[in-house]
């Protein structure tokens, strides 16, 4: 099924298009003029605005960050005036700058505020210098366009606000998976704890707390009981859409709306109900059987680790980016992304096959894991590329931390046994955060600095360069 936003991206392309339609040719000439003009003046006070509310004061950020912010707004405006910007392309821009509102988690309150500035401004402007005949046309296409890039923003952004709503909570059942060992003890205990209150309830015909007889109609009680609300409500979150997730929701359906009342039907008339009995614990023992193995394959832990290294995959990269960024925001501290890279691993893996080199991996993450301090994380984001975010440093101290840990890793060689391993050339970039509420940003700078680092690496393969800012960290590593 189409996402709910794709189902009518296209209509609003076509209602870009009618908008421009309702206007003649010389007024969004007019207009786009005028906007064009005016734009860093309209940016400068749509800034100065969000910069007062407490929300938005946040997000813009420090440093460079509000004058790139200003300059991209000032571009933003001239694009959507432009009749010569094709209906297609002025949607694009709506939804990649939807994409980083919902990177930066700035919320759809904000958009309509700022929409609501813009369109004050502009209307401002038009009243200003456009002639009072053409006024009302101007204006009329004005509330339009804005309205419709707000509508296309606001739609990516909940889009993908959604994915990573889901990405937050499964990792959130990530950090929980420790105990998942406890949880599957606890509702193993549950399951059996049901199974003997159905047949107390149903076959005895006896209440926890009292020896009344029921009413013939009473069937399971309405909230459930500890299994099979567990069942309803936290397993769907720890397992997703899993086989036996759907196949043990379809026995409890099938024991609660035809065996119980069968069963109840039987006692109360004072038949036989030995066959029923038989039958229920049957579908006990399924569901049992079925709880095991959705807790045998939960040591996949919902994707959320990767299955080679043991490290969280870059499923999860945005999800702790995006928190740690707000993070450091609100505590004024600074935070660093360095990504590191082996170099020709595709040759390591034709050398030692995929089993070995998939061991090397393992090893070198078990041996990054081991050097990090416990508030940082560590991703594999590629076949042989690590990401390792580094929380509460400074431009020196995340230097530091980067260089400490590449030279430990040259010190720590690999042991496969008797197997050979050969030499692994590793390369690394480190960004520092600069305030920019965007983790993309963040994760395009640290791979510019490893692609910077990649090209040292051809030109210089024995060369190991000195981890400092502004240069790449580079390093070659041998066993």
């Amino acid at each position: 099924m189409k996402d709910t936003y794709l189902q009518f991206q296209d209509s609003l392309e076509d209602a870009i298009q009618h908008a421009r339609n309702r206007v003649t040719e010389p007024i969004r000439d007019a207009l786009h003029d005028l906007v064009t003009h005016q734009a860093d003046a309209i940016a400068e006070s749509f800034y100065a605005a969000a910069n007062r509310h407490p929300e938005a004061h946040v997000l813009l950020g420090r440093g460079e960050v509000p004058e790139r912010l200003r300059r991209a707004m000032s571009h933003w405006l001239s694009t959507l005036f432009d009749p010569a910007q094709p209906a297609r392309s002025l949607l694009d821009l709506q939804e990649r700058t939807g994409a980083a509102h919902a990177r930066m988690g700035v919320s759809n309150r904000l958009v309509s505020a700022g929409a609501r500035h813009i369109k004050s401004a502009l209307t401002q402007v038009a009243h200003q210098h456009l002639d009072r005949g053409d006024l009302a046309s101007a204006i009329q296409h004005v509330y339009e366009m804005v309205d419709l890039a707000r509508d296309a923003m606001v739609g990516i952004a909940e889009s993908n606000g959604k994915r990573l709503q889901r990405a937050e909570e499964s990792l959130r059942l990530f950090q929980l998976s420790h105990n998942l060992r406890t949880e599957r003890e606890r509702q193993q205990r549950q399951l059996l704890q049901w199974g003997q209150q159905l047949q107390m309830h149903h076959y005895w015909l006896l209440e926890p707390s009292s020896t009344a007889l029921p009413a013939a109609d009473e069937g399971i009680p309405e909230h459930g009981d500890p299994f099979t609300l567990w069942v309803r409500h936290k397993a769907p979150m720890l397992f997703g859409s899993s086989v036996e997730l759907s196949d043990i929701q379809q026995a409890i359906a099938a024991i609660e709306l035809s065996t119980v009342p069968r069963l109840r039907a039987a006692r109360l008339a004072g038949a036989e109900a030995g066959a029923l009995m038989f039958n229920l614990q049957q579908q006990l023992d399924g569901i049992g059987r079925l709880l095991t193995h959705l807790f045998d394959r939960a040591g996949e832990v919902e994707d959320g680790l990767d299955q080679v290294t043991r490290l969280l995959n870059r499923r999860f990269f945005p999800t702790v980016a995006k928190r740690e960024i707000g993070l450091a925001h609100q505590a004024a501290q600074g935070l660093a992304l360095l990504a590191i890279e082996i170099q020709r691993f595709d040759m390591v893996r034709t050398t030692l096959g995929d089993a070995m080199a998939d061991l090397v991996l393992a090893q070198l993450a078990q041996q990054i894991s081991d050097l990090v301090r416990a508030g940082d994380y560590v991703f594999r984001y590629g076949d042989a590329q690590f990401l390792l975010l580094l929380t509460e440093v400074g431009e020196a101290h995340a230097q530091d931390i980067s260089s400490a840990l590449l030279r430990r890793l040259t010190q720590a060689p690999l042991r496969l046994g008797n197997q050979i391993v050969p030499v692994l050339q590793i390369v690394a970039g480190l960004a520092i955060h600069d305030g920019h509420p965007d983790y993309q940003r963040l994760l395009d700078r640290a791979h510019d600095a490893l692609a910077e680092a990649r090209t040292q690496y051809e030109r210089e393969p024995a060369h190991m360069g000195s981890p400092v800012l502004g240069d790449p960290l580079y390093l070659v590593r041998s066993h």
